[in-house]
Formats: structure tokens, C-alpha cells, sequence
């Protein structure tokens, strides 16, 4: 994946369909900065949760948003609900609300830690593609991944799909190299790790 570590900028998209629900991410990241838009729909409702990195880890959301993805109590997230909160770099909790927003650490999403094998070349949505397999079962939780990468001019990924016991995601990877528009939100207020649930 060094061709992809060496990009100055990507939009992706992970996609899950299960249970009844659909949850998709939308991140567009760059080298030091990015944002992410995260939704799980299931039966009418949604929990939204919106992030952005800008020297800072910043994140909005609705109260169910926060809860789920971002971790915090119940009753603090209906009271910080659609408020704007910033992690600084500092903070214990900074990589967490940071991960996935720049470049390096997408890359390092496509490293499950397991074993490895290069497939045979396939075709996807009518592109020759080389296919690397990743597999890993921790802690009783059965990982896998197939990485679609193009097989012509810069080895990117095309896409990945993610299966966790079972239950497969699709990440689709492009445009590349238009650095996101990360701007750093007015009014924000200072997250709180009293906040977090557990602690």
C-alpha cells in the first residue's frame, strides 16, 4: 500500500447493510486533515455523527450519534446533542476521534494484522484488478478482507469489502488527490473525558 500512502488525498465511502439498518461513512481525507459523516439508519430513526480534523479532533452529532459512535453517556449525550465539541491533540482521547481522517491512518485500516494472500487477477464493475485476501480471528471474532486493487498505472485500492462474522462492508475508494475542505467549526467547546462512557 505504499502507493496509496504516498497520495496526498482520498474520498471513501464504507457501506453496511445488516440487521435491518444501513450504516454509511463518507470520509474524504488528506495528509494532516479530513472529515467523516457517519449514519445508521434502522427503522426510521437515525444516529448521526459528523467529524473533522483540522489540528484539532472536532465532532457533532444527535444524541443517539454520540452515544453510538462516539462513545459518550446517554444523558450527556442528549445535553451536548448538535454542539460542536473539540478533542486537542493532548488528550488521551485525541487519536481516537482523530483515527480514519488522514491518509496514513486509512491505510492503516487495510492492515487486519493477519494472514495474507495475493488471489488471482478479476475483474470488478468491468476493471482488471489484482485481489489480496486478509483473514484474522480474534478474541472469537472472525475477520476477512479482500482488497481490489487496480492492476494499471498506480497500484490503488479500488475497493475493500470487510466481513466481520459474516456480516460483509463494502469501502469504495476515489476520487483521489482534491484535499477535503476541513474547517475548523465556530463555537466549538472543549470535549470533556468525564464525558465517555466507562469512565
Amino acid at each position: 500500500m505504499n502507493a496509496f500512502a504516498a497520495e496526498h488525498a482520498v474520498e471513501w465511502t464504507y457501506r453496511i447493510e445488516a440487521f435491518g439498518g444501513t450504516f454509511v461513512e463518507v470520509v474524504h481525507d488528506g495528509t494532516r486533515d479530513g472529515t467523516a459523516n457517519v449514519t445508521l439508519t434502522a427503522g426510521g430513526a437515525a444516529a448521526r455523527l459528523s467529524r473533522v480534523l483540522d489540528g484539532r479532533a472536532y465532532f457533532e452529532g444527535n444524541a443517539s450519534g454520540l452515544a453510538s459512535f462516539a462513545g459518550l453517556k446517554a444523558a450527556d449525550s442528549s445535553l451536548e446533542a448538535g454542539k460542536w465539541l473539540y478533542v486537542p491533540q493532548d488528550s488521551l482521547y485525541f487519536q481516537s476521534y482523530a483515527n480514519g481522517l488522514t491518509v496514513s491512518s486509512a491505510v492503516e485500516q487495510l492492515y487486519l494484522g493477519g494472514t495474507v494472500a495475493e488471489l488471482p487477477p478479476t475483474t470488478l464493475d468491468g476493471r482488471k484488478v489484482l485481489e489480496i485476501h486478509e483473514a484474522l480471528k480474534s478474541k472469537g471474532t472472525t475477520y476477512s478482507m479482500n482488497v481490489y486493487v487496480r492492476s494499471a498505472g498506480r497500484p490503488l485500492p479500488v475497493e475493500a469489502v470487510l466481513t466481520v462474522n459474516g456480516v460483509p462492508g463494502t469501502i469504495s475508494y476515489g476520487p483521489w488527490g482534491i484535499p477535503p475542505s476541513a474547517k475548523v467549526p465556530k463555537g466549538a467547546i472543549p470535549f470533556r473525558a468525564v464525558w465517555v462512557a466507562g469512565s
